[in-house]
Parts: C-alpha cells; sequence; structure tokens
C-alpha cells in the first residue's frame, strides 16, 4: 500500500477485496476480505511496475483529496484500482488451484 498506517491499511484492503469479491462473484468473510485485498495491491504492485514502469499509486493526474490520509484523492484511486486488479487475480488464482 501506499505507505498508509495499518489502520488505513486494513480498511483500504477490506474495500478492495470487497469490490474484487463482488466482482469475481466469490464469497469471502471480512478476514479473507482484508487479506485478499493487501494481497492483491502487493500482486499488483509486483506485475504493474515493471509493465507500466511506475508502480500502482503513481502520478495519474491531480484531482480530489486524500480523505484525510494526507494523500492525494487521485493516488487512492490509483491504489484501489490496482488492489482490485490483483485481487481479482488472487481470486482466480485461488479458485485455480482449487480446481
Amino acid at each position: 500500500m501506499f505507505g498508509f498506517g495499518w489502520i488505513a491499511t486494513v480498511l483500504f484492503g477490506a474495500l478492495a477485496g470487497w469490490i474484487a469479491s463482488g466482482i469475481m462473484k466469490a464469497r469471502l468473510g471480512l478476514l479473507a476480505s482484508i487479506l485478499v485485498g493487501i494481497l492483491g495491491a502487493v500482486i499488483a504492485n509486483a506485475v504493474l511496475l515493471p509493465l507500466i514502469g511506475m508502480p500502482v499509486y503513481g502520478h495519474m493526474g491531480g484531482w480530489g483529496m486524500g480523505f484525510g490520509l494526507g494523500v492525494p484523492g487521485y493516488m487512492l484511486l490509483w491504489q484501489l484500482g490496482g488492489a482490485v486488479i490483483g485481487a481479482c487475480a488472487l481470486i482466480f488464482l485461488m479458485r485455480a488451484i482449487r480446481n
């Protein structure tokens, strides 16, 4: 994650995991959503950094506020999008391994 505190990281991971579980039609509990969201962000940063040449939380143009986290709003949305993509990939891999 983009240097958030632990509480913000857990909340952000839960949000990303919840969105990804909705997209992938997965039934995840709260703890699983948090873990999938946080691991999804790590996966997205590891995969997308070499592909696009910048971390997922990189510059996308400036708009919005960072909801009091001291981070510009566009970085939060960019990070959330990357975390959701990574979480979807993680859910896909979990399904592939299980089946």
